[in-house]
């Protein structure tokens, strides 16, 4: 039982380790909006988690400031779609689950309620993706479930997670290979219509050259 047990914890730590953390700052003017994208497989589970620090121009330093907040923006690129758009304090939590495979904006911006907006803020960004430990098949954490069990479940929907990328991936290739023989057949049609162009305009100049030369009584 105790072999056991090790395995399942060592398995445990492998699958963990797959599902990933990205994690960036970057900096605001006043008004700016800083975006940024990333690639997502259908049904993946996104959470992210901010911090704010605005400048002080007496400490001359960054600091936390609870009356600047951030304006939190998520949308499909391919179809426009807005899946979050949320207004939050200096510092929070936000998550959301993509629809459609394919790119998604992420965009950030100042929520200051000053009339101008000058303010320079260094934002903190978390963003974990295919984290399922919000989300049980049954919406909540069952208390009465051991850790052992909370975690199996939380392995096998990491499990699903990586399989929906990987076949993500897999759809990916497809598409990349099709769109590449597409172009080779239109480079093989268009080097043969050069071929043809080239061999008729050979033709006529060897033709005119024929009948000049004829002409001219030099043959």
């Amino acid at each position: 039982m105790h072999h056991r047990s090790s395995w399942i914890t060592a398995l445990l730590a492998i699958v963990l380790a797959v599902s990933y953390v990205h994690a960036l700052h970057f900096y605001l003017d006043g008004a700016d909006m800083r975006c940024f994208v990333e690639e997502l497989p259908a049904d993946s589970n996104v959470i992210g988690s901010f911090k704010s620090e605005t400048w002080g121009e007496e400490t001359q330093s960054y600091q936390e400031n609870a009356a600047v907040g951030i304006q939190i923006f998520v949308e499909d690129l391919a179809t426009r779609h807005a899946i979050v758009n949320q207004k939050a304090g200096h510092k929070g939590r936000f998550s959301f689950t993509t629809t459609e495979s394919g790119e998604h904006h992420l965009c950030f911006s100042q929520n200051s309620t000053t009339w101008f907006n000058s303010i320079k803020t260094r934002l903190y960004v978390e963003l974990m993706f295919g984290d399922p430990t919000h989300k049980l098949e049954d919406g909540k954490k069952d208390e009465k479930l051991n850790a052992l069990t909370v975690r199996l479940r939380e392995m096998n929907n990491r499990i699903s997670n990586i399989r929906r990328e990987q076949q993500y991936q897999r759809d990916r290739e497809v598409e990349f290979r099709q769109l590449s023989e597409k172009v080779k057949g239109r480079v093989f049609y268009w080097t043969v219509v050069q071929l043809i162009v080239l061999g008729l305009t050979c033709a006529w100049q060897l033709t005119h050259l024929k009948k000049f030369f004829v002409s001219k009584k030099l043959v």
